[in-house]
């Protein structure tokens, strides 16, 4: 028994290295991971490149102006349901974020540059700091931070007061003046304090790169007449195979050498069997994603359709922290554009389709009787009642970033 438990964990640790190989595979994009299986290359025997795709089909196709952050958030911007002059003034702003992300013009000066007021400035500004990535549009890193935060679910005054106020201390562990102030526990802090690592001080770095890289997706959705067709982009790809010359000579070398071979062998087969999962799992994603989206990208419906992670629950391969790595920095080019792959799922803790919700409250304000509207809370009840279970505050931010006054506002009396 106790010769099988050793052999037992033994294999469990011999397959902890895989995981972590797999683990950083699923991450790359395919420009990263070309570079991997080069480096790879270098200094594991085994490897033998097969094929270098040249991607000249690619570019040939796919346009390189939708290929920047910039456009991406300008695309974005035209998906929301805002007028023709706070549409401007918002990509004024986009045009104006700094590398970083953040955007450090004084809003005056855009307010005498439109002529409008500095609180209608203020108001476009939170329609931009409403895209992704969170955090962008921010005017300095505690405004970034409470953006980020504010994704994952409602933040509090008392939260945002601490963010702005005492984020040195809360990130040094001096809670026992937060505490007091706040009425706040130590434990609250401590788990506060723990979210504070996994925030993105820099949210626009991706802008510097976009100004010179080419952004590659690694999913394409191809229109062929009526129907649409998903598949890997492998352009750019290294191919590689196992070199058998070096495998058949394992048994000719002394036992040290041969150990230090055969670890080097399953590395590169570790490797190759990583690849083909992460392809056939990404290709299991933009089926679903296709398979849902089909009326958004033929140009049928306005607004696509978000998924959550837990909807991939039910494979035992695809549990959502492997779809989280596999979604992140990675693009698809489709009919309708260049978009991140994460743009089609939901944010945690949201159980609705955000643009489904927006098109909703647009459409219930804008067949309410003008003499009673609606209040936010009675539109809140009403998505209840159609389904959506959603916040009045979330209803208000909403309505603020369709421009859509208040109930007082659209009263009108005859």
């Amino acid at each position: 028994m106790k010769n099988k438990n050793v052999q037992r964990a033994s294999l469990k640790l011999r397959f902890v290295p895989y995981l972590a190989l797999r683990a950083r595979v699923f991450e790359f994009n395919n420009l990263e991971l070309n570079d991997f299986i080069n480096d790879f290359f270098e200094t594991n025997p085994f490897i033998e490149f097969s094929n270098l795709y040249s991607g000249e089909d690619f570019v040939f196709d796919i346009p390189q102006n939708v290929e920047d952050i910039y456009s991406f958030l300008s695309h974005q911007l035209n998906m929301l349901e805002i007028d023709d002059k706070d549409k401007k003034i918002a990509q004024y702003i986009i045009n104006n974020l700094n590398e970083e992300g953040y955007f450090k013009l004084p809003l005056v000066i855009i307010a005498k540059e439109f002529k409008v007021s500095v609180k209608e400035v203020e108001r476009i500004l939170k329609s931009v700091q409403s895209l992704d990535p969170p955090g962008i549009g921010a005017r300095n890193l505690s405004e970034s931070f409470i953006i980020q935060l504010g994704r994952e679910s409602p933040i509090t005054p008392k939260v945002k007061k601490i963010i702005n106020d005492h984020l040195q201390e809360l990130a040094s562990g001096k809670f026992d003046k937060i505490s007091k102030k706040y009425g706040l526990t130590k434990e609250f802090l401590k788990k506060l304090k723990e979210k504070i690592p996994c925030l993105n001080p820099s949210p626009g770095l991706m802008l510097k790169e976009a100004k010179n890289l080419v952004r590659v997706p690694d999913i394409i959705i191809e229109k062929d007449g009526e129907n649409l067709n998903t598949f890997l982009n492998k352009n750019f790809r290294r191919e590689f195979v196992i070199n058998e010359k070096y495998r058949d000579i394992l048994d000719s070398l002394d036992k040290g050498k041969k150990e230090e071979f055969e670890f080097l062998l399953e590395k590169a087969m570790w490797l190759q069997r990583a690849i083909n999962q992460r392809e056939d799992l990404l290709i299991r994603i933009s089926n679903k994603i296709l398979a849902v989206n089909k009326d958004f990208f033929l140009g049928i419906n306005a607004y696509p359709v978000k998924m959550s992670l837990d909807e991939f629950s039910n494979s035992p391969d695809l549990s959502e922290s492997v779809v989280s790595r596999l979604i992140q920095n990675k693009y698809i080019a489709t009919p309708k554009g260049l978009f991140p792959i994460h743009f089609f799922f939901r944010r945690r803790q949201v159980s609705f389709n955000d643009e489904e919700a927006k098109a909703k409250i647009k459409s219930l304000i804008g067949t309410e009787d003008k003499k009673r509207p609606l209040s936010d809370e009675q539109i809140m009840q009403l998505l209840e009642s159609d389904g959506i279970k959603i916040k009045r505050r979330t209803v208000a931010k909403y309505r603020m970033l369709l421009n859509i006054p208040n109930i007082n506002k659209r009263k009108v009396d005859r």
